[in-house]
C-alpha cells in the first residue's frame, strides 16, 4: 500500500511539496545516482558509491519528511518504482539488497572486477583486430548466425566478440535478423 493512500495526501499536494522544494530536492537529488556495478573499475569503487546513494536517499528522505506531502512524494519516487519487469518496488531496499550482497559476496566481486580489468585491456589492445574479423566473417558468410559466429574466436574471449558485435550493430555497419533463438548476421553497405 502506498503511503501517501495512507496519509490521504492528494497529488496536487505532493505537486505543492516538489515545487515548493524543487531546489534543495534537486541538489540533494542530483548527488543520488543510482550506480551500477559494470560502470565501475573496481569493487572498492562500486561499493564506496553504493553507500554514497543510500546516505544520500537518507539525506532526501530526512528532508522530506518535513511533511506528509513530503514523505509522499519521497515514497512515490524511491519506495514505489516500476519498470517494464517490476510494476511496484522499493530502489531503496533493492540497493540494500546489492550492498548486502556485495559484502557478504566480496570475494566473487573482487573476481568479476578484476575479469572486468582484464577484459578492458584485451579489448584495448584487440579490439580493432576483433572487428576486422567479425567484419571479415560476416562478409565472407552472408546471413552466418551470430552463435555460430563465436566457435571462430577464443571461447574466452566471447564477451569482447559480443561487445564489439555490439559497437558495429549501433554503428549500423551489421544488421541483424531474427533466427529463432539466434540471429543471422549481415554486413550493412
Amino acid at each position: 500500500m502506498r503511503l501517501k493512500n495512507v496519509l490521504n495526501i492528494s497529488e496536487e499536494e505532493i505537486d505543492k511539496f516538489f515545487i515548493s522544494n524543487i531546489d534543495k530536492i534537486n541538489s540533494i537529488k542530483c548527488k543520488a545516482i543510482l550506480p551500477k556495478a559494470s560502470n565501475f573499475s573496481d569493487v572498492l569503487s562500486y561499493k564506496t558509491a553504493l553507500e554514497k546513494y543510500l546516505s544520500t536517499v537518507d539525506e532526501l528522505k530526512n528532508f522530506c519528511s518535513i511533511s506528509s506531502a513530503g514523505m509522499a512524494w519521497f515514497d512515490k519516487h524511491f519506495n514505489h518504482c516500476f519498470n517494464s519487469h517490476n510494476p511496484d518496488f522499493s530502489i531503496i531496499e533493492q540497493t540494500r539488497e546489492n550492498y548486502k550482497d556485495l559484502i557478504n559476496n566480496y570475494e566473487k566481486y573482487n573476481e568479476y572486477f578484476k575479469q572486468k580489468q582484464e577484459l578492458d585491456a584485451f579489448l584495448t589492445s584487440n579490439s580493432n583486430y576483433i572487428k576486422e574479423q567479425i567484419i571479415e566473417l560476416v562478409k565472407t558468410n552472408s546471413g552466418i548466425l551470430q552463435k555460430d559466429m563465436y566457435k571462430y574466436f577464443k571461447p574466452e574471449h566471447k564477451k569482447a566478440v559480443i561487445q564489439i558485435l555490439q559497437s558495429l550493430l549501433k554503428k549500423k555497419r551489421i544488421t541483424r535478423v531474427k533466427h529463432g533463438n539466434t540471429f543471422e548476421l549481415y554486413l550493412n553497405n
